[in-house]
């Protein structure tokens, strides 16, 4: 739906305020059951049919990007004394932030965050999250050139763009024998061990228990390059099977 967003900041903040006229609406599964989960994650689309088809502001700091096509705004609900689950009620907000950012730290391309208080109406929904989402778009301002040449798919399936890079990728992985030197030349033209490696090893020291058959993103590179695979909604993390 059409709406205005602005970001508004405090007196004892010093920061540039912005208006821009986009698109809104709910983001991911938990605004499937809203008994459980009534503070839902949103996802502002910036597109000619509002007003500006992009946002040009730095919204994580001056080595971030300059503009975005989207941003989603994350509201951690099982992550928040809000959701229906008891062991869920801890209200730290910062698990999937924490993997994300100790992916960046490790050296990789992972998507930036920033806190807001969220006001829908002039009505107080609480803290939220602001994230990048690693689709096409993301990939162009990480990697070079235009967004054209990206494409990105999740757990879901295809998000946008170009998938068969991803479809070998997936295909020789699951045909394996990667023993054979050939072989293994030529998986490597679709993935990079390292990043990957430091992809695994951080859902699995923070004890990911809503992954590997969930919440991801991968960034497909078209008509060359390695796949790239990013940490999303890591909120099952730091509970029972974590590196404590």
């Amino acid at each position: 739906r059409a709406c205005s967003a602005e970001l508004i900041f405090p007196h004892s903040l010093e920061g540039e305020p912005f208006q821009i006229d986009c698109g809104v609406r709910v983001q991911g599964n938990t605004s499937r059951s809203a008994s459980s989960n009534p503070k839902h994650s949103l996802r502002l689309a910036f597109r000619g049919q509002y007003g500006k088809s992009k946002l040009n502001y730095r919204f994580f700091g001056e080595d971030g990007p300059a503009e975005f096509d989207t941003l989603v705004l994350r509201s951690n609900s099982q992550d928040g004394w809000v959701y229906s689950s008891a062991r869920n009620r801890l209200g730290q907000f910062v698990r999937d932030a924490w993997a994300r950012e100790t992916h960046r730290r490790m050296g990789h391309a992972s998507p930036d965050s920033n806190w807001v208080h969220l006001y829908l109406n002039g009505l107080y929904w609480g803290l939220y999250n602001v994230v990048e989402r690693p689709d096409a778009s993301f990939m162009s301002s990480y990697f070079g050139g235009e967004k054209e040449e990206y494409g990105s798919t999740n757990h879901g399936g295809p998000v946008s763009g170009p998938q068969d890079r991803f479809d070998v990728l997936l295909r020789l992985a699951q045909e394996g024998g990667l023993a054979d030197a050939e072989r293994y030349a030529t998986m490597l033209e679709f993935i990079d061990p390292m990043h990957f490696a430091d992809y695994l090893i951080v859902n699995w020291y923070a004890g990911n228990q809503d992954w590997p058959e969930n919440n991801w993103y991968a960034g497909v590179p078209y008509p060359a390059g390695p796949n790239h695979f990013f940490v999303w909604d890591a909120e099952a993390t730091w509970d029972s099977g974590a590196e404590i």
